[in-house]
């Protein structure tokens, strides 16, 4: 009796997941045929807006970046998009600078690339020739500018994934979605309000959920994205003010949220756009340029040593590095940078340069997502994380913030005991024979929260974005403060703190020279007895 009730039961839940897939499919044809997008198989749509700039420190935002233009294309069909991006960045140099950012950037199936030189680098070009100096190994081969494939490019690890999700968050594109994949749907009321959420799964193998009101419009979209750094992101894209556009239906006002448990409050406000125009089915050449194609994948890390001395060595590869010393019954790494496989190849990197000896701390510069995307790679192994003061929180919730979409080094070791000590403004290491210093960077714009690390027998100093040498080139009539991100406070931080700096082992850029330093400012060359009288 039991068994013919079990069989019973499975039949109905077939019949009612059935007949959910198919009120699905009848409530999103209607939506769709609502907003205009019945025959839809491309669209392109124009905005402006805002996001997010780098945290000024753990807690607080930093100023968001002005988004001139927004131009989103995108092809259903293939699925292929296409996203011109023109912006002024909320963090020096741009601010100073007011120069505008731009950005090309396409998807197609699991080719993701970019075209117009380095994101980020103000008005685009090629990478400059003098960066960097250490010549990539022979084994390795990365795509050239100004066209490459980002994947395996530190925190654009799985880009083509995140912009091929992207493609199902648009109102239409979550709809036409859920046509071919499935779909169920579901009453709900969320604050009093009453939706029918249709959910499938999108690409990346999570779920996504659009929630349609009653005027028949999809007011939100919701999904769960992998982040190197922030693991299990909640992303939701909020959709009001809809307007016709040409005959389509589209929100005139699109919000983006990211959430994680180092993520919440102000933090998780994203991208915020105000569309101004929407186009359907355009003509639009997604295709995958042969050069992409011909360029193969990048590894997900690569370690090019350095050795600086006896126990000292700089950890070069793709965009950041590391600094490793050795004291005299353990090591202590400077930046946890990228993503976890970067820590775990530096990790093994050190086991092999200095045997058995434990790594037992980690010190992180500041709080940028390029600075702090493998720190937890180094809790894992039980290190203790040293980073300024108002950034420890922020590192902790990032140490417990789940990982299940792609798990990590941690998730494989949740036991590991680590922890997480702030520098207020000054802490030294030291075995009695070696000495590592640590400095709160006072008053840098870049970041409010930043150390920087000083070797006095070594005079190496060791910081993470004031200065990238060889990154930036003076133009005449530039102001000092303009120059990188605020390398004017580095040296002013420098010169009051009497340090006898004679190299920089920097995080980003190459090895360099003080004097190379103090020539990139515009200031005359000093000696040894000026700077350490603090003249």
């Amino acid at each position: 009796m039991a068994r013919k009730f079990s069989v019973v039961l499975a039949a109905l839940l077939v019949l009612v997941l059935s007949a959910s897939a198919q009120d699905a499919k009848t409530v999103v044809a209607k939506t769709l045929n609502a907003m205009g997008g019945e025959n839809m198989k491309s669209l392109q749509f124009t905005a402006s807006g805002s996001s997010p700039g780098q945290l000024k420190d753990g807690n607080t935002p930093g100023p968001r970046n002005l988004i001139k233009s927004y131009v989103y294309t995108v092809d259903f069909t293939i699925p292929a998009a296409r996203l011109e991006v023109g912006a002024i960045g909320g963090l020096p140099p741009q601010t100073m600078l007011g120069g505008e950012g731009h950005s090309l950037t396409f998807v197609n199936g699991e080719y993701a690339w970019d075209i117009g030189g380095v994101p980020g680098v103000i008005g685009g070009g090629s990478r400059p020739t003098d960066w960097p100096i250490i010549a990539f190994p022979p084994s390795f081969k990365k795509g050239g500018d100004p066209m490459r494939q980002p994947n395996g490019d530190g925190l654009q690890s799985h880009s083509d994934v995140d912009r091929n999700e992207q493609i199902w968050l648009t109102p239409h594109g979550f709809l036409i979605g859920a046509m071919k994949n499935n779909a169920t749907v579901a009453d709900q009321t969320v604050d009093g309000k009453k939706f029918q959420v249709v959910t499938w799964t999108g690409p990346n193998g999570q779920k996504i959920n659009g929630y349609i009101n009653d005027k028949g419009m999809v007011e939100k979209v919701e999904t769960w994205m992998d982040h190197p750094m922030y693991g299990d992101e909640h992303v939701v894209h909020a959709m009001d003010f809809y307007r016709d556009f040409g005959g389509i239906q589209f929100p005139a006002h699109i919000v983006e949220t990211v959430t994680t448990p180092a993520l919440s409050g102000d933090k998780s406000l994203n991208l915020e756009l105000f569309v101004t125009d929407v186009k359907a089915n355009v003509t639009a050449d997604l295709s995958i340029p042969q050069g992409v194609r011909d360029t193969p994948r990048p590894p997900p890390f690569t370690i090019m040593t350095t050795k600086l001395g006896d126990g000292l060595y700089w950890l070069a590869g793709q965009n950041d590095c590391s600094l490793v010393v050795e004291f005299k019954d353990y090591v202590t790494v400077v930046e946890g940078p990228m993503n976890d496989d970067r820590s775990v190849a530096v990790i093994a990197e050190v086991h092999k340069l200095i045997p058995n000896k434990p790594i037992r701390y980690m010190i992180n510069t500041h709080p940028h997502v390029d600075h702090t995307g493998g720190v937890r790679g180094y809790a894992a192994i039980g290190a203790t994380l040293i980073t300024q003061s108002a950034n420890v929180a922020f590192i902790e919730e990032l140490i417990k913030t789940p990982h299940t979409i792609i798990p990590d080094s941690l998730s494989k070791n949740p036991n590991a005991k680590w922890k997480v000590e702030g520098v207020e403004d000054t802490r030294v290491l030291t075995d009695g024979t070696r000495r590592l210093e640590m400095y709160h960077v006072r008053g840098n714009l870049h970041s409010s929260a930043m150390l920087m690390t000083y070797l006095p027998k070594e005079k190496i100093l060791t910081e993470g974005d004031p200065w990238t040498p060889g990154m930036v080139t003076p133009k005449p009539g530039d102001r000092a403060y303009q120059r990188c991100c605020d390398a004017q406070n580095l040296y002013d931080n420098v010169i009051r703190l009497h340090l006898d700096v004679k190299t920089f082992a920097p995080i980003h850029g190459r090895i360099d020279t003080w004097d190379h330093f103090v020539q990139y400012l515009g200031l005359p060359p000093e000696n040894a007895a000026s700077k350490s009288s603090g003249n």
